[in-house]
């Protein structure tokens, strides 16, 4: 990192060394000075406010421009310490005047994600997340920082777990952040009934998959989940004109988002691919990926009115903007353990109700939207 006209490395024996002032090119064997608290394995060495911060496997330090006329002019900051290290130096984002790593500390109490509040560490992630990061070997790790629609988000990837995490720093929330992946396998459509009901033979799908459609007609073309899946057919949330012919139907599932690195420049934000290296702009009026649709997947906590007895459900609506859409919706009554069908709701009436929601004690819903729509959501208004 740079300070006070210097740039200064770390090596993993956690020794700071700096280069000439003003010149890069220029170092010194001995204008260097180690860590002191730990004895411990130099991991990220970053810059927060006028400190140098120095990340190692199981504890941190600060170290400040002492302005010293020998060795290094760097000097510690004394009692800024703390014993909560870096588990991934491709964790570390210097970010809107703080830096949010993955921590970790050498008591065996796990990761977590940390943010630097003044000199000391602030824990932003929640047990569920710290069990993700706890699981993953951490072999491949990306993170991002971007500000989009006012909302400071903090991305990480654990590519071996297949996850994007994304913690918003306005609402305090998580997210997973997904992208469409093709399965690679070319189902053949012979036709399309003016309902939306698909007949491909032996396609293989499960009510939920996310299906891309093509050479079919205007009217079912495009992205679509399907439902009401029986051996040879399945449903698509659309109406139009019949098909008869040969389409096609291609199976894609949601995996990591595919980001390494991000940036600002002129008010707009741009996200570099992980592995092609191309450069997207990502904007809050963009409702597609590159690959097309942008699945938009919510799972709510369990409800139970308050009582374990067993409950009727008259109907559920879902509440948000009105937009020519339809989504779908489910719901588990047994901890996620299996799911009803999904059902369709229409997103563009006055009240996107689904009725005769049958018996429950506890319950939780899904909802799934795969379409390039500016989805809003605000709540599910229950009604006995």
């Amino acid at each position: 990192c740079f300070l006070d006209g210097r740039f200064f490395v770390m090596n993993p024996a956690a020794e700071i060394y700096q280069s000439a002032l003003e010149n890069a090119a220029s170092w010194s064997a001995l204008e260097f000075i180690g860590t002191q608290i730990e004895p411990d394995t130099g991991a990220y060495l970053a810059k927060y406010n006028n400190y140098i911060v120095a990340f190692k496997l199981y504890s941190t330090e600060f170290f400040y421009d002492a302005g010293n006329a020998t060795g290094s002019i760097l000097s510690p900051v004394q009692n800024a310490a703390f014993k909560v290290g870096c588990a991934s130096d491709a964790s570390v984002k210097e970010m809107a005047g703080t830096v949010v790593w993955m921590g970790q500390t050498r008591d065996g109490f796990g990761r977590g994600i940390f943010r630097l509040n003044g000199m000391a560490p602030e824990k932003i992630s929640t047990p569920q997340i710290d069990k993700i990061l706890n699981a993953d070997s951490l072999a491949t790790v990306y993170s991002w920082s971007c500000n989009v629609g006012s909302h400071l988000l903090y991305g990480l990837t654990l590519v071996t777990t297949g996850v994007t995490l994304v913690y918003d720093f306005t609402t305090q929330l998580w997210a997973f952040f997904t992208y469409l992946t093709s399965s690679g396998v070319t189902k053949t459509i012979t036709a399309v009934t003016a309902a939306g009901v698909v007949t491909s033979a032996a396609h293989g799908y499960s009510d939920g998959d996310i299906v891309l459609i093509a050479s079919v007609n205007g009217d079912f073309n495009g992205w679509h989940v399907a439902t009401d899946v029986t051996t040879n057919t399945f449903q698509l949330q659309a109406t139009g004109t019949v098909f008869s012919g040969s389409g096609t139907s291609v199976k894609h599932t949601e995996t990591y988002f595919p980001v390494i690195a991000s940036t600002s420049a002129n008010g707009k934000q741009y996200m570099q691919h992980a592995t092609s290296g191309a450069l997207y702009e990502f904007s809050q009026s963009t409702y597609v990926d590159p690959i097309g649709a942008i699945a938009a997947r919510i799972r709510t906590p369990k409800f139970d009115a308050g009582s374990s007895a067993f409950k009727t459900m008259g109907s559920v609506e879902v509440v948000g903007d009105k937009i020519s859409s339809k989504a779908l919706l489910r719901y588990t009554d047994d901890d996620f353990v299996s799911f009803s069908y999904f059902r369709p709701v229409d997103l563009s009436i006055e009240r996107s109700n689904l009725f005769r929601m049958g018996r429950y004690s506890r319950r939780s819903f899904e909802l799934l939207h795969v379409k390039n729509a500016l989805l809003r959501l605000e709540a599910l208004e229950i009604e006995g």
